[in-house]
Formats: structure tokens, C-alpha cells, sequence
């Protein structure tokens, strides 16, 4: 008779690979740490044009009604989403537009059901080649987002542009 460890009793078979990621997440506070692909991958803290940037794609939607409890979606900050391209696979987008029952749909490791999320968006610019999920916008156009996230809203590339460029 086989016999099962405390942490993963039954037929469950461990995962390597969340569990790396999970004790770089205690010796790493602050960065963050995702496994995409069957990769993990670590990030470092976000610098100040990165979340200057954040905040003018939040205000917008903020300004649109969204996350305002009174709709059916919040919009949230570095929230896990499990991803469906493998079995511990797990991004933390920088923003999320998530159906207000998203406590309803968690998953393992603090991480959620793919099918509450109803937008992600991640601020980049080096990176853009590399990201999982992305549509390139160039400055002067308009970014409309779906629908599906419970308001009308564009977003202008110009003002994201500007507010994560250095202020030197």
C-alpha cells in the first residue's frame, strides 16, 4: 500500500513547480512570481512610472461606474488567475476586470477560475513582445475595451504613455 505524505495525501501528485513558487514568493516579498507555460517565471517590485501608469488605466474604468458596488464586476490589482494551459499554470495580470462573485470561483493557491475574469490587462513596455496576453496600441489612439466588462470605455494611449514615462 502506497503511502501519502501529509502534504499531499491521496492520489494527488505533488507540484514542483507551485511549490518553488511558493517559497520564492516568502523569500521574494513583493515580487511577483508566475508560472506560465510550465515556466516559472519571477518579476521584480514595479517602479513608480509602472504604477503611475496603473492608475491612470484604473481611473477610467473607476470613473465608468465599474468596481463601485453596485455592478456586477470589480476591478482589481494583482489578483491570481489560473490559466488553462497547464496544470499549475498562474498569472498575475497587473489589473483585472472580474465578475463581483469572483470569491466564488477560487481556486488552488490563492489563485481563481478563469471563466470570473472578464479582462486582464498588463502595463509593459520592454516586454511587450514576450507577454502572454496583449494587444499593441501606439500613442494617439484610442484603446476600446469589450463590452463584456459591464461599461463602455477607451482608454487614451497617450495618457498611459505618459504617466509610466520617467519624470526626469
Amino acid at each position: 500500500m502506497p503511502a501519502a505524505t501529509a502534504d499531499h495525501p491521496g492520489n494527488d501528485e505533488p507540484k514542483p513547480l507551485i511549490e518553488a513558487a511558493n517559497r520564492l514568493m516568502e523569500r521574494l516579498p513583493g515580487y511577483r512570481v508566475e508560472i506560465i507555460d510550465g515556466m516559472l517565471t519571477v518579476a521584480p517590485l514595479r517602479d513608480g512610472p509602472h504604477a503611475d501608469a496603473l492608475t491612470t488605466v484604473m481611473l477610467p474604468l473607476l470613473s465608468a461606474g465599474l468596481s463601485d458596488g453596485h455592478t456586477e464586476v470589480e476591478v482589481l490589482q494583482g489578483i491570481g488567475l489560473r490559466l488553462p494551459s497547464g496544470p499549475e499554470d498562474y498569472a498575475i495580470p497587473d489589473l483585472a476586470i472580474v465578475d463581483a462573485d469572483f470569491d466564488e470561483h477560487l481556486t488552488e493557491n490563492n489563485c481563481y477560475d478563469p471563466a470570473c475574469f472578464r479582462l486582464v490587462l498588463e502595463v509593459t513596455s520592454e516586454n511587450h513582445r514576450t507577454d502572454l496576453r496583449h494587444e499593441v496600441y501606439a500613442p494617439g489612439q484610442q484603446a476600446p475595451l469589450p463590452a463584456s466588462i459591464g461599461a463602455e470605455v477607451s482608454l487614451d494611449v497617450d495618457e498611459i504613455v505618459r504617466a509610466g514615462s520617467p519624470k526626469r
